[in-house]
């Protein structure tokens, strides 16, 4: 039997066992491992940073906006971004941000236009440049690491849908601990993916099974592995959110969206909304 690697979130042990979860397979690396301590999941063997590079070119983008979209919107912000903004304007005013894994800078431009010194970090060559060329905005073609930014001179970093694609996910925040100055802000937002979202499950029976599309995705986090990734990585936690982005959907009549709403607090209540919301703060002494 090989040796299985250690939970990329957590450092604990994974189980043998394989899993089989309820959104696509993964496109690259091998099958899904679940961890003994803090319950999130990664694929064996991750794959090599060829394969990761490879995946995001053009097509992967283009693709995306003529599908699904990319997370936080492709031609325009998502409602819950501008909101997640007002709310650290409120915080910080107008400070430094940067936007890891920035795609083609929507968020970045929206938080310039907002006051604040904003930046961009995207490894994908082609969004960086597109992002340039359509909104002028600044955005470095690296590695967070890498990044050409004064340690300890940001007030929050910030990444959308970006930590469940990279298999090091603990690298990335301490990472940003080390740009951020103390009592500055890491923000990050992952899927939750372990289990179908509450509504998604009730839902699913009034649907027939769709195929579907294989994910893109190298670590599914649990609420416990996401907490102790950003300790392990020098932060305190100050909130993990499981909630679901309701600003997006559609109107409905009344009765109805009184419905849906009692429906999406009971699944916020038992934490099984589709996404996580971090917020770690970089300690002041």
């Amino acid at each position: 039997m090989r040796s299985m690697p250690k939970c990329v979130a957590c450092g604990g042990e994974l189980s043998p066992r394989t899993k089989q979860l309820h959104v696509g397979a993964p496109l690259v690396g091998g099958s899904v491992h679940v961890c003994i301590e803090c319950g999130s999941a990664q694929v064996v063997p991750m794959p090599s940073p060829t394969e990761l590079e490879e995946l995001y070119s053009k097509d992967y983008y283009e693709s995306y906006v003529e599908g699904p979209g990319i997370a936080g919107g492709s031609d325009e912000l998502a409602p819950y971004l501008r909101k997640r903004l007002n709310g650290l304007t409120r915080y910080f005013g107008q400070g430094r941000i940067l936007d890891f894994g920035c795609a083609e800078g929507l968020f970045v431009a929206h938080a310039r236009d907002s006051g604040w010194d904003s930046y961009g970090v995207e490894m994908s060559s082609w969004a960086a440049d597109r992002g340039r060329q359509r909104f002028g905005v600044r955005i470095f073609e690296t590695q967070l690491a890498d990044a050409p930014i004064p340690q300890g001179s940001l007030d929050v970093v910030h990444t959308n849908h970006v930590l469940e694609h990279l298999p090091d996910p603990v690298g990335v925040m301490r990472a940003a601990y080390t740009l951020l100055r103390p009592g500055g802000m890491l923000v990050a937002e992952v899927p939750q993916e372990l289990s179908v979202p509450l509504v998604d499950a009730m839902l699913g029976r009034l649907r027939p099974a769709q195929t579907l599309p294989p994910s893109y995705h190298v670590v599914f986090f649990s609420r416990r592995g996401l907490e102790l990734a950003a300790k392990r990585a020098g932060f305190e936690v100050k909130a993990i959110d499981n909630l679901r982005h309701i600003e997006v959907l559609r109107r409905r009549s009344l009765p109805f969206a009184l419905l849906r709403r009692c429906a999406y607090f009971v699944e916020r209540l038992l934490r099984r909304g589709p996404v996580y919301v971090l917020v770690a703060r970089r300690p002041l002494a």
